[in-house]
């Protein structure tokens, strides 16, 4: 099948497929950002390969912790420090 002629109902049986397979939400989310960015290149190229991007389904990742840990708070005070001692950001006070 020709890329240009892969409809959104076949990328949806795609994920459901997938699910069926025990593969977690974020592999399948990798796999259809990758495919995305094929056809969005695709539309880009000059001349362009494809003519249109197919509407692509976002499974929810499953993520059993949404709170941010005091290690995670940490983490992102070290790494904003880092940041801005490496590229000299200073706040302009405003």
């Amino acid at each position: 099948m020709r890329a240009a002629s892969v409809p959104s109902d076949l990328i949806a049986r795609y994920v459901n497929e997938r699910h069926k397979e025990g593969v977690a939400s974020s592999t399948i989310n990798g796999e259809l950002a990758a495919l995305k960015r094929m056809y969005r290149l695709g539309l880009a190229s000059t001349p362009p390969k494809i003519y249109r991007v197919p509407a692509f389904p976002h499974p929810r990742s499953q993520c059993l912790n949404k709170r941010r840990t005091p290690h995670d708070t940490a983490r992102l005070v070290k790494l904003a420090a880092l940041l801005t001692a490496t590229f000299n950001l200073r706040s302009n006070g405003a």
